[in-house]
């Protein structure tokens, strides 16, 4: 059996900077990540090289549901045109007085307000 060839690990050639926030442990964090940032970099750097990198293939995003079956996609502006459009048929329905405000009942505050007497007052 053959062994499998693993490439060896890039050193860093890119400064890490000793500082990157105040907390040292958000701090041991960050450089650890730009640290392998930069190991990746390296890596495919190498990689290029000796002509073995290949162009990552992008491969557009598909919902499904549970079942594996493609979701479609929803047309929220024609969703938009057809409630629009059916918003002059309920107005249609909504029939309004043609009596002006100040003629019908309960129209001002004052309508609405009872006024108590000093023996309701008392029995509150």
């Amino acid at each position: 059996m053959m062994p499998m060839f693993r490439p060896k690990a890039v050193k860093i050639t890119y400064p890490v900077p000793e500082n990157l926030h105040p907390n040292p442990f958000v701090n041991e964090v960050m450089r650890r990540m730009m640290q392998f940032k930069w190991e990746r970099v390296e890596f495919e750097a190498r990689q290029i090289e000796r002509g073995k990198w290949k162009e990552p293939q992008h491969t557009p995003f598909m919902p499904v549901d549970d079942g594996g079956n493609r979701i479609e996609k929803i047309d929220l502006r024609a969703l938009a045109r057809a409630k629009k459009a059916e918003a002059p048929a309920q107005q249609a329905r909504i029939q309004v007085p043609d009596v002006p405000a100040s003629n019908c009942v309960g129209s001002s505050l004052a309508d609405r307000v009872r006024v108590l007497t000093p023996e309701e007052w008392a029995r509150l």
